[in-house]
C-alpha cells in the first residue's frame, strides 16, 4: 500500500469505478439539485465533476443527498 503524499491517507483504490444503476440514480439526484451547474455537470458545493464522482463508490454528496 502506498500513502498519499499530501494527505497521509492510503492511496489504494478501494473499489473499482463502474457505471451502474447506483451511479445513474446518484446522477439523477444531482440533476434535480440547485447546486449542479448543468453546463459542466459540476457541483457548486464540492466543485467536483459529477459524471465522474457518482461512479466512485466511496464518494458522498457534500449535502447528504446520497
Amino acid at each position: 500500500m502506498s500513502e498519499c503524499e499530501n494527505c497521509g491517507e492510503d492511496a489504494t483504490i478501494k473499489e473499482p469505478m463502474t457505471y451502474n444503476k447506483s451511479a445513474a440514480s446518484r446522477f439523477k439526484i444531482c440533476q434535480e439539485c440547485e447546486y449542479l451547474s448543468p453546463t459542466l455537470n459540476m457541483c457548486k458545493k464540492c466543485l467536483c465533476f459529477m459524471l465522474l464522482k457518482v461512479k466512485l463508490t466511496w464518494e458522498k454528496c457534500p449535502i447528504g443527498k446520497w
